[in-house]
């Protein structure tokens, strides 16, 4: 039913607006068929129910001029050839049901939209526009496999208090507008993680217009199976292919990112939890080497949001031009692959030199050298057995019986061939010898 105040003012270019069952849902529906409904602004129109707005039967859309406030507690279905709201409208939209659905064919412009109702989902099974302002308040935006927009590009036009956006299919985005150099908080979060919220910061260094699209994604990259995503790019993106000089990986989530438009050189701050891992930067997917590798220019600090009801422990601030147009982003532990020094001297502690591993790659060739360059060791295969004994020929060194058969202290360079789907992957480093 619609719910009127006295003041309320409906004008219709065709009176045929009223009360129908619509097949689609299993309660009563408000249809506006080809009609323009105004709702001036300072007029509260309440749909208890569905709403939908589609063609009549000479193909005029359904419009709402909304300078006012238009509540509905069910459904939102759009199939008309236009976008709902007049461009005049300056009103709001006001979900406030339980779990709800924006479907339709054709894509809402919303002039501003709320939402309410606590730990509720609002779910985009169609592209939608935000024109003003986005209130999440404590509701989840739940994308899909869909974008949602916020076309203001001003830092006040998204709210939230402990609302967040998901994005659990690969192709589904949140688009943020930028055209300031301020701080933009993205509440990016989900239910299938500890703590939900995994917010991201933009920080352009211009006042110039940028676009966005962000995701979290909720699922290890091992078996992110679905795409393309909007660059075109399919999982899974197998942690295994990588550059060899990650201990750790975050395999609960990871993030797309998207300069989708603009010029402006951006900074990134990806804020976390200390149970989601020990991570100390961040590893991006490189689509044409088929592998993780490193992001460059990162830096770990304490997390500084407020505002929000828990707190993320750690962040880690990537500058964007250190990524592709599409950075699929995770976050790491470079900590060493390796240990980086050794005491073989029998007494069963630090006896070997150990890559983290590679007792269980049989493929994978190692071969260390002394510091004139000459081999002291190299093997097809590598167990963690190496105990400083060479491997490679005769050597004689001075102190030979000193060291027990054994090359004498000092630096050793090392190389590292993995053999990962009929690819190497070089990993080279240092460690040291001491007796």
């Amino acid at each position: 039913m619609i719910k009127q105040k006295s003041n309320i003012k409906i004008i219709l270019s065709i009176v045929a607006i009223g009360l129908w069952t619509h097949t689609t849902f299993a309660q009563t529906s408000f249809s506006n068929a080809g009609s323009l409904i105004h709702i001036q602004d300072d007029a509260l129109v309440t749909v208890e129910g569905n709403l939908l707005n589609k063609d009549n039967n000479n193909n005029d859309p359904g419009t709402f001029e909304n300078q006012g406030e238009l509540r509905v507690s069910g459904n939102w279905e759009h199939n008309a050839s236009n976008k709902v709201f007049s461009d005049s409208s300056t009103g709001f939209v006001l979900l406030n049901g339980n779990d709800q659905f924006v479907v339709g064919n054709a894509i809402t412009e919303f002039p501003s939209l709320r939402f309410e109702g606590d730990g509720t989902i609002k779910s985009f099974e169609v592209d939608a526009s935000v024109r003003d302002t986005l209130d999440l308040a404590n509701a989840e935006a739940a994308t899909n496999n869909n974008i949602l927009s916020l076309l203001n590009p001003a830092v006040e036009a998204l709210k939230y208090s402990q609302g967040f956006i998901s994005s659990e299919i690969i192709a589904g985005y949140f688009e943020r507008r930028t055209s300031s150099s301020n701080s933009y908080v993205i509440p990016l979060g989900s239910n299938l993680i500890p703590n939900i919220l995994r917010p991201v910061v933009l920080m352009p260094n211009s006042n110039d217009t940028n676009s966005y699209l962000l995701r979290l994604a909720p699922i290890d990259a091992d078996i992110e199976d679905v795409g393309p995503s909007f660059s075109g790019l399919s999982g899974p993106f197998d942690r295994s292919k990588n550059q060899g000089n990650f201990k750790e990986f975050n395999d609960q989530y990871y993030y797309n990112i998207v300069h989708k438009s603009g010029a402006s050189e951006t900074d990134y701050e990806l804020h976390f939890f200390d149970i989601d891992g020990d991570f100390d930067r961040c590893a991006e997917w490189s689509a044409n080497d088929d592998q993780w590798q490193k992001v460059n220019n990162t830096q770990l600090a304490s997390s500084t949001l407020s505002g929000i009801s828990v707190l993320p422990d750690q962040k880690i601030t990537i500058n964007s031009q250190d990524l592709a147009s599409e950075a699929i982003i995770l976050g790491v532990n470079e900590s060493a692959l390796f240990t980086e020094f050794i005491t073989p001297n029998g007494d069963g502690s630090n006896d070997v030199f150990v890559i983290f591993g590679a007792e269980d790659r049989d493929n994978d060739e190692l071969i260390i050298f002394n510091r004139w360059g000459t081999p002291v060791h190299k093997s097809i295969g590598y167990f963690n057995d190496w105990d400083a004994v060479p491997t490679t020929g005769l050597i004689v060194f001075e102190n030979q019986t000193q060291y027990l058969g054994r090359v004498p202290p000092g630096a050793y360079y090392f190389q590292y061939k993995r053999d990962v789907e009929d690819k190497d992957v070089l990993v080279t480093g240092y460690f040291h010898i001491q007796y």
